[in-house]
């Protein structure tokens, strides 16, 4: 098992950004995203990841066609889904109070697992699955899928 922890460093008085990229058919297994912190994926599996206030996850668009899967996520920080991005997510994929989702619309969420928003915001793209959606919290969360998307209507046989 690999045990990554990166972020916020400091050098002197300089924070240095630490920054990890998976791609193509890549897997990081029990990674926490710290302060400053960035993963970045465009191909390849993230399992047990920690995306903690302040670090920031980046789902990007592939091209080569390779899957990007989450397994057993928990998100504090920043989770931002680029335009024309898929993802499937398995196990719980959890969206705590703190957690800020950007979707730039366009993007495919697979859900295999349970997803749960504890935060609140907009979801701008398709959501598809047999896996749970749960709202938790007294935030307003708002599913609105994405004129951009492939397809523009949720399709969901999951519970709700």
């Amino acid at each position: 098992a690999i045990n990554t922890i990166f972020g916020f460093l400091m050098n002197n008085t300089h924070a240095i950004r630490g920054t990890m990229h998976i791609s193509k058919h890549g897997k990081s297994s029990k990674t926490t995203v710290g302060m400053n912190g960035l993963l970045s994926i465009d191909g390849g599996t993230a399992e047990d990841t920690n995306i903690l206030d302040g670090g920031e996850l980046i789902i990007d668009y592939n091209s080569e066609g390779n899957p990007i899967t989450l397994k057993a996520t928990e998100i504090s920080g920043v989770f931002t889904l680029k335009s024309d991005s898929d993802i499937t997510l398995q196990g719980k994929t959890e969206f705590l109070p703190t957690a800020k989702l950007i979707t730039q619309g366009g993007g495919d969420i697979t859900n295999e697992g349970e997803l749960i928003f504890k935060n609140g915001g907009v979801v701008s793209a398709f959501i598809s699955g047999e896996g749970s959606l749960i709202k938790g919290g007294s935030n307003t969360l708002t599913l609105q899928g994405s004129e951009e998307s492939k397809r523009v209507f949720y399709e969901y046989s999951g519970n709700t």
